[in-house]
């Protein structure tokens, strides 16, 4: 890049070099014939040829010589204008560069472009057992890109030799060019026929064309040709050059298209290796191997991107995600941690909801709820984020401020079920069962189904359902109906009215019981005590007959709750219709 600095550095030095330069340049022509057939029309094109990389710089220079003497001899200026060495010389000088520097593809170009070159002729040259070898190069400017038409190898004794073979080989690839010219101009015009016309015809007059074959793919990839098309011209382009990110590219969207996923991944990656750079082709390619099933692949890719750029912008959300992804919990936890310091507009509403619930799974509940409080105070109204947060916090036994954070989801979002649901839990845990009752309508009232309170409902019945079960008393059981029914109202559900059954069962049968004990009582007391038992008897018959009334209709609702104790009691009561209609005969005159 030194080129392209010193004379952007200091506007017209390069032009003072070279007027400095001319004497210099007069005499050296004086010892190498110019081009014959000049002057060059306005028309004709300019050819560079650049000094050959060596390890050897008097080998790179000896190469270039002798291939643009063979040129110069070849063409006339009217022809093929070949760039006089000593023009180059001097440029090269006045830029600061030795002229026997060999230039990077970046330096060469600018070179070039002061030169006002059209075709650009560089590669590398060296020594072998028998001579010497040249691995020559065609290359042209377009835009801010360059394009490479690779030449063969070529091997001979000496320079000279090679030269004549490597004049051979640039004169088939300059047929090409009108073509390929004609064919820029229809893709810009966005002749696809046409330009994919001119390529066949670039290749016809080359048959080795790369240049060709890309013009060809472009016409082919714009209107998205038959995806076999593209993939054949695309891999006879990779066969001649297996660096070009644009056949790479262009085949990896014909393989995708072809649902052909595994050729489509392994052709972008090895784009991507080209050109690392590329950070839209690097997120595509881990995009593909997650959809493909292979977020391992696409974690170890996002490793590798985070190695050699630590800020790649996007890569630590990616691999944060595909932590989560894959369960892989602690780490995940920590990829979110250095994602949010990195850069804080990462911390959204969904780092701590994911990250947090990462440090839950992986059992690091301390973890999680700090995650979760930093949240809620970023965030105070995201329900969902609260909810979580609570959810956490009772894992912790930190039941009151999980009470608090469940409220405030709930106030945050009306609707939200789990949140409303959970609110009712937390009373019902810290036994606050007055409250669960008052919210639970206003529960029903956001939408949450009434099974769903009812299961909560529940819990406030226990309490009295375990002490009526190991009192055994009537007035417990009384207590129990009294709660059950007003849980059943509520939120009329098979669970609420089993317990409704099932309390009125008891309270009936403790009462048919009282019946059999007055009548044993009846028998053995004097006349004038018999009038109060029978009226205490009829009395009890009366309330077993309501309650065993209330127990048929609540257990053939709720029976299917519990089956098994529901058919004990449905057969208690079958048989009960005959006690109570002998009892009140026998008692209720």
């Amino acid at each position: 890049m030194r080129l392209i600095h010193r004379c952007a550095l200091v506007a017209g030095a390069c032009t003072l070099a070279l007027g400095f330069a001319l004497p210099v340049m007069a005499q050296r022509m004086v010892n190498q014939p110019a081009q014959r057939g000049g002057p060059a029309g306005p028309d004709t094109k300019r050819v560079l040829i650049a000094t050959f990389t060596s390890q050897d710089r008097r080998l790179g220079v000896e190469a270039s010589d002798a291939v643009r003497k063979r040129v110069q001899d070849q063409y006339s200026m009217k022809q093929l204008w070949v760039v006089p060495k000593p023009e180059m010389d001097a440029t090269l000088k006045g830029s600061g560069y030795p002229e026997d520097t060999a230039l990077a593809t970046t330096d060469l170009m600018e070179l070039g472009k002061a030169l006002r070159a059209d075709y650009y002729v560089d590669g590398v040259a060296r020594k072998t057992e028998d001579g010497v070898a040249l691995q020559p190069r065609l290359q042209l400017k377009r835009g801010g890109s360059v394009l490479t038409e690779p030449l063969p190898a070529v091997s001979a004794k000496n320079f000279a030799d090679v030269a004549k073979t490597v004049l051979k080989m640039l004169e088939d690839a300059l047929k090409a060019m009108p073509a390929y010219i004609a064919c820029e101009a229809d893709l810009r015009a966005q002749r696809y026929d046409a330009a994919a016309a001119d390529g066949r015809a670039a290749i016809a007059a080359y048959p080795a064309s790369l240049l060709g074959r890309l013009c060809l793919l472009t016409a082919f990839n714009k209107p998205q040709a038959a995806p076999d098309s593209i993939i054949r011209v695309g891999n006879e382009i990779l066969a001649s050059d297996s660096t070009s990110v644009v056949a790479l590219t262009t085949v990896a969207d014909a393989y995708l298209a072809k649902s052909d996923t595994a050729r489509a991944i392994d052709a972008g990656l090895k784009a991507w290796r080209l050109d690392e750079s590329n950070r839209t082709l690097v997120v595509s390619i881990i995009g593909l191997l997650v959809n493909s099933g292979h977020a391992d692949r696409a974690l170890g890719l996002t490793e590798e991107v985070l190695r050699k750029d630590p800020a790649a912008s996007g890569m630590l959300r990616t691999r944060w995600q595909l932590l989560l992804r894959l369960k892989r919990f602690r780490e995940a936890v920590v990829a979110g941690e250095e994602m949010v310091k990195a850069d804080t507009a990462e911390f959204t509403p969904d780092y701590p909801t994911r990250t947090g619930a990462a440090a839950a799974l992986d059992s690091q509940f301390q973890v999680a709820a700090g995650i979760y409080e930093r949240g809620v105070a970023r965030f105070p109204k995201d329900a969902q984020l609260n909810l979580a947060y609570a959810q956490v916090l009772t894992r912790l036994g930190q039941l009151e401020k999980a009470l608090a954070a469940s409220h405030r989801a709930v106030a945050n979002d009306s609707k939200l079920e789990a949140a409303n649901i959970f609110v009712l839990n937390i009373e019902l845990q810290l036994g606050h069962l007055d409250s669960v009752v008052a919210i639970a309508p206003r529960a029903i009232a956001n939408g949450v189904p009434k099974a769903k309170v009812a299961e909560v409902l529940v819990g406030v019945l226990a309490p009295t359902v375990r002490k009526a079960q190991e009192s055994k008393t009537r007035e417990a059981w009384q207590e129990t109906l009294k709660t059950a029914q007003m849980v059943d109202q509520i939120a009329p559900a098979a669970v609420t009215k089993y317990y409704v059954g099932v309390s009125a069962y008891s309270i009936g049968a403790d009462a048919a019981n009282q019946v059999t004990d007055l009548n044993n009582q009846l028998r053995a007391a004097k006349p004038a005590a018999q009038k109060a038992i029978r009226t205490k008897a009829c009395e009890q018959a009366k309330i077993a007959e309501d309650h065993f009334a209330i127990a048929t209709v609540a257990m053939s609702q709720g029976g299917g709750h519990e089956k098994d104790t529901a058919a004990q009691i449905m057969t208690g009561l079958g048989q009960a219709g005959e006690f109570i209609t002998q009892a009140k005969t026998t008692f209720c005159k």
